[in-house]
């Protein structure tokens, strides 16, 4: 989506370009005389970070403005199911970055066509803007931002039951505003979380690495299981300032949600959300060393099985990094109650191969794989699926930026059991 030279973000808003995109002027974050005082994200294997201490305290985290941070922010993605068994890709997110706060809402469905063509997005209909600061307000907890040039427009998630993150919480994510012809956008999406929240990183604070230096890459490699969890954990190497603190909530049901743009309504009781959620700061060497960065990311919902898998292929100038973990609900927890990895595949043996003629040529020229085969190495646990995207999920977000994602269908195995009815978002790069 874009406003102007604005532009919301795709999955990957606290990693390398990702931060890049969901605001313009991304340099202006980082001041590099006062790094030495930022919080910033860091690997460890203790408790001095009070959200590693309790389930109430993850849940403050998970809902206060970090300040003391460069970023933070929700991304949810979903799919929502109506009545016919019509899908339509869904995307909501709340980010703060230094002095500026980002805002926006996008679906795609063929219940409303995209004619505008102020708003190029081949076929996504998006609305969002910009203001100074995200608002929050407690007991209940509620996050907001207002549209400056229209006071009453405003996208805003709110906690409904129970503590952020925990089982069976239950979320609002609403808007009211105009997409950039000046239609009106009215969302309500009412979501329940059966699974709980995820340590999408390692160590007590969930701490992702977004790069691995010459080094650190090397040690990897040495290691019988070449895992990042495995070096961290022989290492303690903190990782200072190569990523972020991550979450995620991979399996929430919609209990229901309302569309309504231009006077007409859509409405539903099923589909499935996913929500990230991050917390970074930035120093020269790691903005110089996210720089130029590419990646495939796929964020695979296995509700068959109650597990899901963050997989990612990031490549920058310090070279590839792949991570492809397992969630499930019957695994361990750490301290503040979110779900430990079950497993994870060593980054040398995660494959993501397109698949010869299901090639796509979008509307921009842009040409795209719709069919991916992953192939997940393990001598414990293998995994073999398949990822068909739908077709028209391109997005057209800048002069210079273009990008494809939105949902897929996920066939295949994972160890013993068959996947039928998986699905992922995507984020993938034209050919």
């Amino acid at each position: 989506m874009k406003w102007g030279s604005q532009i919301i973000c795709n999955r990957f808003c606290r990693t390398a370009l990702v931060v890049l995109i969901f605001l313009s002027g991304w340099m202006g974050i980082l001041n590099p005389a006062s790094a030495s005082i930022k919080e910033h994200a860091y690997y460890s294997e203790n408790y001095e970070m009070p959200h590693s201490h309790s389930v109430e305290n993850l849940s403050v985290f998970l809902t206060e403005k970090h300040q003391d941070y460069d970023l933070f922010g929700y991304n949810f993605w979903a799919s929502l199911e109506d009545t016919t068994g019509e899908i339509t890709s869904f995307f909501f997110g709340l980010e703060q970055k230094g002095q500026k706060a980002t805002g926006g809402v996008g679906f795609l469905s063929k219940n409303f066509e995209n004619d505008s063509p102020e708003n190029n997005q081949n076929g996504y209909i998006w609305s969002g803007f910009e203001n100074d600061n995200l608002v929050t307000t407690i007991n209940p907890w509620s996050i907001e931002l207002s549209d400056p040039n229209n006071s009453s427009s405003y996208i805003r998630i709110e906690l409904l039951s129970g503590f952020f993150g925990s089982v069976n919480a239950t979320y609002r994510l609403s808007a009211d505003t105009l997409d950039e012809s000046g239609k009106l956008i009215k969302v309500n999406v009412i979501l329940n979380d059966p699974f709980g929240v995820i340590n999408q990183g390692y160590g007590t604070t969930s701490f992702f690495p977004q790069y691995l230096t010459d080094l650190q890459r090397k040690e990897i490699m040495k290691l019988p299981d070449k895992t990042i969890g495995n070096y961290l954990n022989a290492t303690n190497d903190p990782m200072d300032w190569q990523g972020d603190y991550y979450y995620a909530l991979p399996l929430m049901d919609v209990l229901s949600y309302t569309i309504e743009y231009e006077g007409k309504v859509m409405s539903g009781i099923r589909g499935k959300s996913w929500l990230d959620y991050f917390v970074q700061s930035y120093n020269v060497e790691s903005l110089s060393n996210m720089t130029g960065s590419r990646w495939n990311w796929i964020a695979i919902q296995m509700p068959e099985i109650n597990a899901a898998i963050n997989l990612l292929s990031l490549i920058n100038d310090t070279g590839e990094l792949s991570s492809a973990r397992l969630f499930n609900i019957t695994n361990g927890k750490s301290r503040n109650g979110a779900h430990i990895a079950s497993h994870s595949w060593e980054i040398d043996k995660i494959t993501v191969d397109p698949v010869n003629g299901s090639e796509w040529v979008s509307p921009t020229g842009k040409e795209y794989f719709l069919t991916y085969n992953i192939t997940l190495e393990s001598s414990t646990l293998p995994g073999k699926l398949l990822v068909e995207v739908f077709k028209d999920q391109e997005l057209v977000m800048s002069e210079e930026q273009t990008d494809y994602q939105g949902l897929g269908k996920v066939t295949g195995t994972i160890g013993e059991s068959d996947i039928h009815n998986g699905q992922a978002w995507l984020e993938i790069e034209a050919i």
